[in-house]
């Protein structure tokens, strides 16, 4: 489905991005994968066999001289970028607004909205050269009115903020022949997640696998008619 695409992963080492940039591999992808942490992308490695067509950038997608690297590495290795999927992201919460430090929002903001908004901005000009892109961002269902929690307000705001950046994108660069979308996962099925909340119905969660899937399809040409779309992934959760 991604036969000679040339994809960039940002997140590869966690949990949703390692499903994602394994599915891409299977698919026929290129992948250039931004991973933060040196032990969790060796992790990586070694469950995909170190295949030779993943290359690894250590970096800090919130820096945009890291993001320009990234990119500069799809380009030397291979003269373009297709695809950029930003799955780096966190959630930090669990105070009503008033006792929400600054410290958390700043950190939500720069962790899940700066770090789309850094990626997209170095990968761009690439992409309208070529006349052709396929961008993915990651929001959340507590970005929406049926999704939005209390004591989460910095989390949904920047992940409210995702969203609007993809719209936007999608207008700016429509006619680039450039499908920018986002996905709005809930709870995903995680072993971190799992620890964190031991008595949660895991049933209703989404496995990574599966989110992965909707992100090929959405980094395909099968979804060229899909612009500026927020798509629900979460099940039942």
């Amino acid at each position: 489905m991604l036969q000679g695409k040339v994809a960039i992963v940002t997140g590869s080492a966690g949990a949703l991005g390692s499903a994602t940039t394994r599915i891409f591999l299977e698919n026929g992808a290129k992948v250039i994968a931004l991973y933060h942490t040196q032990e969790k992308f060796d992790k990586l490695l070694e469950n995909l066999g170190n295949n030779e067509n993943l290359i690894g950038v250590r970096g800090d997608a919130t820096i945009f001289e890291d993001c320009e690297k990234l990119v500069q590495t799809a380009i030397k290795e291979h003269d373009k970028v297709d695809i950029l999927v930003n799955i780096v992201g966190g959630w930090r919460g669990g105070n009503i607004l008033e006792k929400t430090p600054e410290e958390t929002w700043d950190h939500m903001m720069n962790l899940n909205a700066k770090t789309v908004f850094q990626t997209c901005k170095a990968v761009l000009p690439y992409m309208a050269e070529k006349n052709y892109g396929k961008i993915v961002n990651i929001s959340s269902k507590s970005s929406t009115g049926e999704g939005r929690k209390k004591n989460s307000s910095a989390y949904a705001a920047s992940k409210a903020a995702v969203r609007t950046l993809t719209q936007t994108i999608s207008e700016e660069y429509g006619d680039k022949n450039i499908n920018a979308n986002c996905i709005m996962p809930s709870t995903i099925d995680t072993e971190d997640n799992r620890k964190m909340m031991p008595k949660a119905n895991f049933s209703k969660w989404v496995p990574p696998n599966q989110i992965a899937e909707t992100i090929v399809f959405l980094c395909s040409d099968l979804s060229q008619e899909i612009k500026g779309a927020c798509i629900p992934v979460y099940g039942d959760s």
